[in-house]
């Protein structure tokens, strides 16, 4: 699949204008304005949030794909009684 087949879609990055304190992402923390490396801040002194459209921009138009599964064919004629085929 590429991008042009996915589904329409964007992904919300949201920031704050707090400064941040911490270098390292958590699950209490979020991006914040960069200070000395930090680029995180705990989300207790979240400011004002933003969201980063300049960063974050639609990805995918839904354009139709094929969705089969890779296949291998055999064709076999088995003859149980009668005549048989004639080679040649």
């Amino acid at each position: 699949m590429i991008e042009a087949e996915m589904p329409a879609h964007s992904h919300a990055l949201m920031s704050s204008t707090a400064t941040g304190t911490t270098p390292t992402p958590a699950q209490t923390v979020h991006l914040a304005t960069a200070s000395a490396g930090n680029l995180y801040a705990p989300a207790a002194n979240a400011g004002t949030y933003a969201t980063m459209a300049a960063c974050v921009t639609t990805a995918g138009t839904s354009v139709g794909h094929n969705n089969m599964m890779p296949t291998v064919v055999a064709n076999y004629c088995i003859c149980n009684d009668g005549i048989f085929p004639t080679a040649g």
